[in-house]
Parts: C-alpha cells; structure tokens; sequence
C-alpha cells in the first residue's frame, strides 16, 4: 500500500464514522424518520390522523 491508497482509506473510514454518529445524533434526539414519536412528519399516518384540515 503506498500514500494514496492509505488516504483514500482513512477519507472513507471518517466518512463512514461520520455518517453513522449523525444518525446517532438524529436518533437520540428525535429528528430521525418516522419511528413516530410524532415531530409532525407529513408522510407518516399516525402523525395525520390528529391533524384538522383548515
């Protein structure tokens, strides 16, 4: 393995521990895609049902 193929590597694996300790993130405070605690998401159905149409 020369430079390149180390940098492109650690690029990779800091992007993967990124991505996944955002979802974290989301999870744990709530801001994640309908596991409907409710946030008001507008696609889910449970979340719908409660709302009054002006």
């Amino acid at each position: 393995m020369n430079a390149f193929d180390i940098a492109v590597v650690a690029v990779i694996t800091v992007a993967a521990v990124g991505v996944i300790g955002w979802l974290i993130y989301r999870k744990i405070k709530g801001k994640g895609g309908c596991d409907c605690g409710c946030s008001g998401c507008s696609g889910c159905t449970a979340c719908r049902k409660g709302k009054k149409k002006d």
